[in-house]
């Protein structure tokens, strides 16, 4: 987001970038989100940043561990919001782990340096088994036209609350046609798709993911990925009209 406003403002729009991304929240939450949070910023444009794994996870009702809520598709197209009020997890406590599971749950939340021995076993676990094909996991049934109807959701309440909208594709290891696929199925007119310039750019030999995880953006990566959106941003006109009053 900083490296993103200063982009802009080397273009000649002063803006204020604010980042609503939370860890772990697909498009269905980044829509609640929005709903709840999002409009009260009177924002001029809205980004969404789109990434390979949430196609899969909006049809979840879990995260990982944690439930959490999630939309379906009822005949003729309509979202209906489930598993809400959000179920608890019976005994869990973040403050205090009480199974081992949960201790090195909390250590490698909380401790850097765990954190960084665990990746390390990962990656020395990795190089000694047999080298396999990189797969991308499968997406379940109806996971694009469940994710485009997300996007198309919450462009509209974008647009209820007078700002514009548009939708960044952001690449990682595993990319598919999957997220750009649920983008275009969308509708939304304004789409970027940082992918082309990434797999170039890693061509040329640039390191833009963490060898760690392959999915993580290294700083390279992080102002490649300023540099485009905002040259978009200026290309499209999306922040062409004067800042808009709010109450």
């Amino acid at each position: 987001p900083d490296l993103l406003a200063a982009r802009l403002a080397s273009r000649g729009l002063a803006v204020e970038v604010v980042n609503l991304g939370v860890t772990g929240y697909g498009t269905d939450q980044e829509y609640l989100l929005f709903r709840r949070e999002g409009r009260r910023y009177c924002a001029d444009l809205v980004l969404l940043g789109a990434y390979e794994n949430d196609a899969r996870e909006n049809a979840a009702a879990v995260q990982g561990r944690y439930p959490k809520p999630y939309f379906r598709r009822a005949p003729g197209g309509a979202l209906v919001l489930e598993n809400v009020p959000v179920p608890r997890i019976e005994g869990w406590d973040a403050r205090a782990p009480a199974t081992p599971a949960g201790l090195r749950a909390w250590l490698r939340r909380h401790l850097r340096l765990y954190a960084a021995a665990a990746f390390l076993r990962e990656e020395a676990r990795r190089r000694l088994a047999p080298a396999a094909p990189l797969a991308r996991p499968a997406d379940p049934p109806e996971a694009v036209e469940l994710t485009a109807a997300l996007i198309r959701g919450l462009a509209d309440e974008v647009a209820r609350a007078g700002a514009r909208f548009a939708v960044v594709v952001l690449p990682d290891l595993y990319y598919s046609a999957v997220t750009m696929g649920a983008a275009t199925r969308s509708g939304v007119e304004q789409v970027l798709d940082l992918t082309p310039a990434f797999r170039g750019r890693a061509r040329a030999g640039e390191r833009l993911f963490y060898a760690l995880d392959g999915a993580h953006w290294t700083p390279r990566a992080h102002a490649m990925a300023a540099d485009d959106i905002a040259a978009f941003v200026a290309r499209a006109g999306l922040l062409s009209r004067p800042p808009r009053a709010c109450a």
